[in-house]
């Protein structure tokens, strides 16, 4: 597990409980508001509110005083410094809350992608490509357990049984980057003959319309969240 999965089980523990009362396409859209909202408010208890309504007042009023001012260049040099010196400290004020407050962000579209993306169990034998060649995938499912990945090399011995643990289409050897965001599915031996096993697992859809890559989990927790954080931002005064 990788440091943006540690809150996992408590998303996937949330999820459970409003499953009782949503299905899934009303579930993201909670997951979106909840996301946008959980957001703003930790970045506006992490920044200096007030500074950065005071250093915004400072910019507007110093950006009126330059379209007014009718003398040259030299004469307007002094404005010109105090609006890029404002400027630049509203971005000092801003940047580690909005830095901070992203994470939580990135955790949740980490789960939701790994939870909403794909069919775990898909009709039929779902295609299987692996690293390297010489080897081939074939895709079991039995019952209520969960599949499982049998990789013979082409024509030869049994290599592998891959239980699969979780909807991701890849499968491959722990890598550096698996320390940040690791793969619910699992991983390959390291000393193993195995690179890499791609499972072509079906698209999951949640609106009845419009192409498939517009009927992902990403289009109905794009906009909602999008909107949400709009909304919220203006309601509660967020600088």
């Amino acid at each position: 597990m990788g440091l943006f999965n540690l809150p996992a089980p408590l998303y996937a523990a949330i999820d459970h409980a409003v499953a009782m009362a949503l299905p899934a396409g009303w579930r993201l859209a909670f997951w979106a508001a909840f996301g946008a909202i959980a957001s703003l408010l930790l970045y506006k208890w992490l920044s200096p509110q007030e500074e950065i309504a005071a250093t915004k007042k400072t910019v507007e009023e110093t950006r009126r005083r330059l379209l007014d001012h009718t003398g040259d260049l030299a004469s307007a040099l002094p404005l010109i410094r105090v609006q890029f010196a404002t400027a630049l400290r509203h971005l000092v004020l801003v940047f580690p809350a909005t830095l901070i407050a992203s994470v939580p962000v990135v955790t949740l579209v980490i789960w939701l992608d790994t939870t909403y993306a794909r069919i775990l169990s898909p009709d039929g034998t779902p295609p299987i490509d692996v690293v390297p060649h010489g080897f081939e995938g074939t895709w079991q499912a039995t019952g209520d357990t969960p599949p499982r990945i049998k990789v013979r090399e082409t024509g030869g011995n049994f290599v592998a049984d891959i239980p699969v643990q979780a909807p991701i289409p890849m499968i491959e050897k722990r890598r550096w980057w698996n320390l940040v965001i690791g793969n619910p599915a699992g991983y390959l031996p390291a000393q193993g003959p195995l690179e890499r096993v791609t499972v072509h697992l079906p698209e999951r859809t949640y609106l009845p319309f419009g192409p498939g890559w517009a009927r992902s989990w990403l289009a109905v927790f794009g906009p909602i969240f999008f909107v949400t954080s709009l909304g919220f931002h203006r309601i509660a005064r967020i600088q």
